[in-house]
């Protein structure tokens, strides 16, 4: 959240989640933090208030981030889910041109600090096409690239490669991509369901992603349990999959012949592997 932020989450009776209470927690973790800006507001879908209410909260963040010189704020990101929660008519004007507006109130008071978004629900292709031609064409294009993946693990791949080709084929320089969330309600918590991600964002060569934060505050996305904080599987998972170190690999199968599948040796040998990229 937002620093200084309102927001309630899933039903807090107070503000809860202060990026700047959570960085130094993080950090010893070895964890980074993205502050989602308009967290500042205790409603969602948020409450427009006025542009000049919303500068002067982005002015108040980024003063607070510069200030509190945490080395493992990563970026801010500008908005939330904006293909359906931006409020065109009360702010008087697009996404696309809100976004650059706040971009720019950003830069102007730190340069230095990298922007995250779009952050839409999920992939919309057009939606996107249009939002980085709009930013490329006002210099305000974001420094990471964000979406959300909460129907299921299936469209991930698919996802990324058509994201990657959209952005050679407008001519942007490759941006790291962040699922800010992912899961459905029924999948965080569960291993074997959280596994796929895990899976599938480490071969599409996704930079981050955060599970939602569909349930009960304080429980890590459902990592812990509701009684005592107690590691649950799901955490157990991500213990493991964080312990890993060497270098991943690619693996060939090779087709064996009626001739060969009664020589196991011979066909024992078609799984090869070869060195990818290092962890």
């Amino acid at each position: 959240m937002a620093p200084g932020g309102r927001q309630l989450p899933n039903g807090e009776p107070a503000p809860a989640g202060d990026a700047l209470v959570v960085a130094g927690k993080a950090a010893r973790a070895g964890a980074g933090v993205i502050v989602r800006a308009p967290d500042w507001y205790p409603d969602f879908p948020y409450q427009w208030v006025s542009w000049s209410n919303w500068l002067s909260a982005i002015d108040q963040q980024v003063a607070a981030i510069k200030s509190a010189g945490d080395a493992n704020i990563e970026a801010l990101a500008l908005w939330n889910e904006p293909d359906w929660n931006w409020p065109t008519a009360a702010a008087g004007m697009s996404f696309n041109a809100g976004w650059v507006k706040t971009y720019d109130e950003v830069k102007a008071q730190d340069p230095s600090l990298p922007i995250d978004g779009p952050s839409l629900s999920y992939f919309d292709e057009s939606f996107m096409e249009s939002f980085l031609s709009y930013a490329k064409a006002n210099n305000a294009l974001p420094d990471i690239v964000s979406w959300h993946e909460l129907n299921g693990a299936s469209r991930v791949a698919s996802d990324v490669a058509a994201f990657r080709t959209m952005e050679a084929s407008l001519g942007i320089s490759p941006r790291p991509i962040v699922i800010e969330e992912y899961a459905t309600p029924t999948e965080v918590g569960v291993p074997g369901a959280l596994v796929s991600y895990i899976a599938k964002f480490e071969r599409a060569g996704v930079q981050s992603a955060e599970l939602a934060f569909w349930n009960h505050y304080g429980t890590l996305g459902d990592l812990l349990t509701d009684t005592g904080g107690l590691p649950n599987g799901a955490w157990w998972l991500y213990k493991w999959y964080g312990d890993m170190t060497g270098e991943m690999v690619d693996t060939v199968r090779l087709s064996c012949s009626a001739e060969t599948t009664a020589a196991r040796p011979a066909c024992g040998e078609s799984l090869r592997a070869s060195p990818a990229s290092p962890w």
